[in-house]
């Protein structure tokens, strides 16, 4: 907030995000002065004046401090970036605020007001996040590791510098990046210091994080070995691309009819969805248009995070292949996220032409019977279910479409009958954050990738805390979304233990009515305690991971997790997503024993606090490929070459590989 020429940046945290910008003007005095003399409120503000001197590195550090995410581009509240001597800072409220240095004097602030807009793009690398210890590549200088940031070079604080920067370069502000030093020996006895390169922040598109499965050997700069290495990675990757696109040419020539386009039907369709397109839906749709266009089968992966839009791109696809006389099949992991998907269904499509089954362990024996007759004859044009459509007694007549609803949900058994449905049909797999061997295919190219990064309009991320557990907190979370008259999930993954933490819930807030559901409950009592939690009967919904898929309910807006550390990375992001559906701020804490935590669980956690940002997904997904190999795609032998260049440059260089091969 600016009043005069002072500028208040206060922590990006419920009890601010709570507050409008009335009342931080009218506290703007009482905060100045408190920050001097308490420091519980020196921690949680920070106050900018006109023509003062101020270090951008202890900024940069502050705030971090206060909760805010660097980023290349400022775009959405809790973020902040640095470009040509601008800092661009948005904390919670309506205004981005612009501030323009020279040198380290602070010359002007602009104060911008804010229309609802789409949140940025994801940055692939986002390398100005990263923390001191990070390894990063540099393109032509090989893994080294993110010392921080400096606002200009000086004897003092660098030794054996490379500095990469032009003469008349545009600001302050250098990457500092450290390598071997000149003589290892020399090293431990502490009388020869490490290399260091200054890269300049116009120049970061030449680093990338370093992703690899083992730690990274750190070279001298200046050596020959960064290029031999590189060089030795290109031959190998060749080999392998060569493997790769004899495997997969095998579908290449698979045909078969392209579905024509219904304009009058899709326009229909298209009026009756209730919100505005995203940018990325748009062109992701059209991506699937021209392949359902195409005669080749399509094998696409549709990624974007939990309510960004993918379920409308698959409903759209399945009603034109619908509509050309073949039979579409929507599978799902879960009975409840299957189940939604055909209520949504049946309301967009009751005024079409076509019958729409469902198998679940909901439906009754004997209307399964019917059901399945009525596929096998082709009476029913788009199908879902559960993994009940993978039975060996369910016949298709002509199976032209399946849509795979969060794959890497799927057992080992089940995703062998997948492959056999998938010979010589249309492919459409839809992630939030895809399983590693997808992941990895779609990123090298051998299947076609679409991404949603474009949140809806007025979303807001979700805040994101990781801390010990209590009960004094957990009690103190609850309590905030209970004033705001929100309601809560409450996760704990041990079905024998909920009714015990129920009874414990009660003794310490009464006033709030509890639910519960887990996957061995009855049909009946599971949709009732799903039914009175989307009417507000509850409060709570005390849950396993259960509620993973499907549950969409706008009022739910804070994620509590006890024993966070027993999920894994994709998973704690899906249940993440579960919350944040409306124009309100959402909260999710994962709560973790500190005598239980090992070093995986604990990276997870890292992980998922650093990557809170709307159009997370796909970030998450590539660590989840670090943290669990890329998986035996061709043979663990790829690893090596992996570890040695990282992750990143390793797909860049086998996508280049792959594209040359392909003339």
């Amino acid at each position: 907030m600016l009043v005069e020429k002072d500028l208040l940046i206060v922590a990006f945290e419920p009890f601010f995000l709570e507050r409008d910008q009335s009342w931080l003007k009218n506290n703007f005095s009482r905060l100045k002065a408190a920050s001097k003399t308490e420091s519980r409120w020196s921690k949680r503000v920070v106050f900018l004046a006109l023509d003062s001197k101020i270090k951008l590195s202890w900024l940069f550090r502050k705030l971090d401090e206060l909760g805010y995410e660097k980023v290349s581009l400022a775009e959405s509240p809790g973020e902040f970036g640095f470009s040509g001597g601008v800092l661009s800072i948005f904390p919670p409220g309506e205004f981005l605020f612009q501030l323009e240095f020279l040198g380290d004097s602070l010359e002007k602030i602009s104060q911008i007001k804010q229309k609802p807009s789409f949140v940025r793009k994801s940055r692939d690398p986002e390398v100005f996040s990263a923390s001191p210890g990070d390894y990063l590549v540099h393109l032509d200088h090989g893994i080294g590791i993110f010392r921080g940031f400096i606002d200009k070079p000086s004897s003092k604080n660098i030794v054996n510098d490379y500095r990469e920067f032009v003469s008349e370069y545009p600001g302050p502000g250098f990457f500092v990046v450290e390598y071997a030093p000149p003589n290892q020996n020399l090293a431990k006895s502490g009388s020869s210091l490490p290399d260091r390169l200054l890269v300049p922040l116009h120049k970061a598109d030449k680093l990338s994080f370093y992703s690899g499965f083992a730690k990274p050997t750190i070279h001298r700069l200046g050596s020959q070995v960064w290029m031999l290495t590189k060089k030795k990675a290109k031959q190998e990757i060749i080999a392998f691309a060569k493997e790769l696109l004899e495997i997969y040419a095998k579908r290449e020539l698979s045909r078969r009819p392209a579905y024509p386009e219904n304009f009058e039907a899709e326009s229909i369709l298209a009026s009756t969805f209730p919100f505005t397109e995203t940018p990325d839906q748009l062109k992701a749709m059209n991506e699937i248009d021209k392949d359902l266009s195409s005669s080749k089968p399509m094998d696409r992966i549709l990624c974007g995070d939990v309510g960004f839009g993918k379920t409308e791109l698959a409903l759209r696809a399945a009603v034109r292949v619908a509509l050309s006389g073949k039979q579409a099949v929507l599978i799902a992991p879960t009975t409840i996220l299957a189940y939604q998907h055909f209520e949504l269904f049946q309301e967009r499509l009751k005024d079409f032409p076509l019958e729409i089954s469902f198998l679940s362990r909901l439906v009754k024996p004997m209307m399964i019977k019917k059901e399945k007759q009525k596929i096998l004859e082709g009476r029913t044009d788009i199908i879902i279910g559960t993994h009940r459509l993978l039975s060996n007694d369910l016949k298709f007549k002509d199976l032209g479409l399946l849509i795979i609803d969060e794959e890497q949900r799927f057992g080992v058994k089940h995703k062998e009958k997948l492959k056999q449905l998938k010979n010589n049909i249309d492919i459409l797999s839809l992630s939030a954050t895809p399983i590693p061997r997808t992941l990895y295919l779609g990123l090298a190219g051998l299947r076609s990738m679409s991404q949603l990064l474009t949140p809806p309009p007025e979303k807001l991320p979700t805040q994101t805390f990781v801390m010990p557990f209590s009960w004094e907190k957990l009690k103190e979370a609850m309590a905030l979304e209970k004033s705001r008259s929100g309601q809560i999930y409450l996760l704990y993954n041990r079905i024998a233990v909920l009714e015990k933490i129920r009874q414990k819930l009660k003794k310490i807030m009464p006033e709030m009515k509890i639910s519960i559901i887990h996957g061995r409950q009855p049909e009946k009592e599971l949709l009732k305690s799903i039914t009175d939690f989307r009417s507000q009967k509850t409060d709570v919904l005390l849950a396993t991971t259960i509620i993973e898929n499907g549950l969409d309910i706008s009022n739910a807006n804070t994620l509590l997790v006890i024993d966070a550390f027993r999920l894994g990375l994709a998973e704690a992001h899906q249940l993440r997503g579960r919350i944040g559906r409306k124009d309100l701020p959402s909260f999710a804490y994962f709560f973790y024993h500190s005598k239980r935590l090992g070093d995986k669980a604990r990276e997870r956690l890292r992980i998922l606090k650093k990557y809170q940002h709307l159009g997370a997904g796909m970030e998450i997904a590539k660590k989840d490929l670090e943290l669990r190999g890329a998986g035996n795609i061709l043979g663990k032998d790829q690893s090596g070459t992996i570890n040695s260049v990282g992750l990143n440059l390793y797909l860049e260089m086998l996508a280049r590989v792959l594209e040359e091969l392909r003339g």
